[in-house]
């Protein structure tokens, strides 16, 4: 019984070593994060600098796909 318990451990390590490289996984992971540093900024800096314009923000979902400003264009002070 411990030599199949030691066996599929050592399958299991060898199989985790295999997979995709760390950086690769991260990477997904720091766009949603910069999406949703855009998103809470974009919301903070409408309220701030131009609540007068008419504006609605887009969905999280958009800023995680594509991370940037999606402010209306003279908004923010340059």
């Amino acid at each position: 019984m411990i030599l199949l318990f030691i066996g599929l451990t050592a399958s299991s390590a060898f199989t985790l070593s295999s997979s995709p490289h760390p950086a690769e996984q991260i990477q997904p992971l720091k766009k949603k994060i910069m999406g949703l540093e855009f998103y809470l900024q974009d919301k903070k800096d409408y309220k701030e600098f131009c609540p007068h314009i008419e504006w609605i923000q887009p969905k999280l979902k958009v800023y995680k796909d594509s991370p940037k400003s999606y402010l209306p264009q003279g908004c923010k002070p340059a």
